[in-house]
């Protein structure tokens, strides 16, 4: 990746790299996309801890990449299972793209603002600002009798913070 200035990560984020497990995973599925769909026209959105492999840190992954879709996620996940790219796909034994509702996805309301916007196979990708890809982990939905974040989900901030020198800092998150 190129030198990013951590400090500068409330306004920046750094940009995809899409020669990562979950870049070619989604490369995979958006050439897939518009080959069956040449006119979708729109947006998907990744986040979970995909946006942290491609921004940041290529050997940080989960179990598979979320992408938030705002309509047809039934035929994307057909898409996808074709593609071989599927939750279950066959690029790597349970890693793949999972088509989420925008219910799943709860970041800071100006997301798109911070966003990193790209056209890749002819689609619109959007990749949010790692301060939204965290926000979005502490709303995520809690199990009864859960305290505190879930253990995947605490590594993906201690990581972040980790290799950003302290960045963000609960001020800055706050």
């Amino acid at each position: 990746w190129p030198e990013f200035d951590c400090r500068r990560m409330k306004t920046l984020s750094p940009l995809p790299n899409w020669d990562t497990l979950a870049g070619r995973v989604l490369d995979a599925f958006f050439a897939a996309i518009h080959g069956e769909l040449p006119a979708y026209d729109l947006p998907l959105t990744i986040f979970g801890s995909a946006p942290i492999q491609l921004c940041l840190d290529e050997t940080f992954a989960s179990a598979d990449v979320d992408i938030m879709v705002l309509d047809g996620g039934e035929k994307l996940r057909e898409i996808a299972a074709r593609a071989g790219v599927g939750r279950t796909g066959s690029l790597r034994p349970a890693y793949g793209v999972q088509i989420c509702p925008p219910q799943l996805f709860k970041p800071t309301p100006h997301y798109l603002q911070r966003a990193h916007v790209e056209r890749r196979h002819g689609l619109r990708i959007v990749v949010p600002h790692l301060h939204d890809i965290l926000i979005g982990k502490l709303h995520r939905s809690r199990y009864e009798g859960q305290t505190g974040l879930v253990p995947k989900d605490l590594r993906a901030f201690q990581r972040v913070r980790e290799l950003c020198g302290g960045h963000p800092t609960l001020d800055e998150i706050l």
